[in-house]
C-alpha cells in the first residue's frame, strides 16, 4: 500500500515537473514571438518607404487585354517593364499591345492561351523563351477571372467548372510553370487579384465566393512553401483584395439594384494599388484599405448575419 503510494507521488510530482516546463517553454517562444513581431512590423514600416526599381524587368498579366489586367499592364510598361499578355480574347489583345507599344515604347508580346489548361500554358511559356531569349518572367499577374452571380442550385457544372478552372486552378498551373525560373535565379514576385470576396462570400454566389477563398488559401501556403526552402526573401507573394470594380456592366447593374452605386471601384484604381504593392513588396493590399474589416461579418450572429447579407442585400435586388 505504501509503495502504491509513493508511486502516486512521484508521478504526481514528474507530472508537476513537466507542467512547469511546458509552461517556462511556452512563456519563452512567446516572448521570442512577440520581439520578432516588433522587429518585422518596424522594418516592414522602414521598407513600406522604399520603392523598387522594376524597370527593365518582365512582365506577364493574365487576362490583361481588358479591365483590371489591362490598366495593370499599362502601369508596369509605365514602369519601363516589357509585358506579356495572356488573354483568350486575340483582337482585344492585339488593341491592348498596340495601345501599350505606342504609349509607352516598351516590348510588348500577346499570346492567345486559356491559363486553366496547362499544357497551353507551358505552349506559351516555349514561346516566351524564344521571343524574349534570355529573359525569363520576373513579375507574374495572375489576374485572369470571371464573374458569375450564379447559385449552386441554379448553376450547370460547365459553368461551376469554368469558374474554378479559371478562378483558381489557373493560378496553379500559372504559378508552377514559371516559379522555378524565378528559383534558380533569385529573383521573382508573383501577384493574385483575389476579392473581397475572400473574406465574406456574396449571398447566392457559392463557385465565385469559394475561388476566391481558394484564391486566397492558396498565395498563404504558397508562402508558406517558399519560406520553408528559404526563397521568401527574393520571391515576394502579393494577394490584392478589390471590392466590386467596374470592368463590366452586370457589376454596375448588381450595385444599382441593391442601391449601392458608389461601392465600385475603377481598374485603374485598382492597378494603381497592384503595381504599387509590387514596388513596395507588399504582401496583402485590400482596396479600398477599409475592406479588411468586412471580416467583421463573420463574427456577427447569425441571425444578425443573414438580415444584413439576404435580407438587406438579395431583397434589394430582387425587387
Amino acid at each position: 500500500m505504501e509503495t502504491k503510494i509513493y508511486e502516486a507521488a512521484v508521478r504526481t510530482e514528474y507530472k508537476t515537473a513537466d507542467i512547469f516546463k511546458i509552461i517556462k517553454k511556452c512563456f519563452f517562444d512567446l516572448t521570442v514571438v512577440f520581439f520578432m513581431t516588433m522587429k518585422e512590423i518596424f522594418l516592414n514600416l522602414l521598407k513600406s518607404k522604399i520603392l523598387k526599381d522594376i524597370k527593365g524587368q518582365l512582365a506577364l498579366v493574365t487576362g490583361g487585354a481588358n479591365g483590371i489586367g489591362f490598366e495593370i499592364a499599362k502601369r508596369l510598361a509605365a514602369e519601363g517593364c516589357s509585358i506579356i499578355i495572356f488573354d483568350i480574347n486575340q483582337n482585344e489583345s492585339f488593341k491592348a499591345m498596340m495601345e501599350i507599344r505606342h504609349k509607352f515604347n516598351v516590348k510588348v508580346k500577346v499570346y492567345k492561351v486559356d491559363v486553366s489548361d496547362f499544357k497551353a500554358i507551358q505552349r506559351a511559356k516555349n514561346e516566351i523563351e524564344f521571343d524574349f531569349p534570355g529573359q525569363s518572367v520576373d513579375i507574374l499577374v495572375n489576374n485572369a477571372g470571371i464573374l458569375s452571380a450564379t447559385s449552386l442550385k441554379e448553376g450547370t457544372f460547365q459553368q461551376i467548372q469554368q469558374i474554378i478552372n479559371i478562378n483558381l486552378a489557373s493560378h496553379f498551373w500559372m504559378t508552377k510553370i514559371f516559379l522555378n525560373e524565378m528559383i534558380e535565379k533569385k529573383k521573382g514576385h508573383i501577384v493574385g487579384i483575389c476579392s473581397l470576396s475572400a473574406i465574406e462570400p456574396i449571398p447566392k454566389d457559392v463557385a465565385y465566393s469559394a475561388s476566391k477563398f481558394g484564391t486566397d488559401g492558396f498565395y498563404r501556403a504558397l508562402f508558406d512553401e517558399l519560406a520553408a526552402d528559404n526563397h521568401d526573401d527574393y520571391i515576394f507573394i502579393t494577394c490584392i483584395f478589390p471590392n466590386f470594380t467596374e470592368t463590366r456592366k452586370e457589376v454596375t447593374k448588381y450595385l444599382e439594384e441593391i442601391e449601392a452605386p458608389g461601392l465600385s471601384l475603377t481598374p485603374e484604381y485598382v492597378a494603381e494599388k497592384t503595381v504599387d504593392a509590387i514596388k513596395r513588396n507588399k504582401s496583402n493590399v485590400f482596396v479600398p484599405w477599409y475592406g479588411r474589416f468586412f471580416s467583421i461579418v463573420s463574427l456577427l450572429p447569425l441571425k444578425v448575419k443573414k438580415f444584413v447579407k439576404c435580407d438587406l442585400m438579395l431583397k434589394k435586388k430582387n425587387q
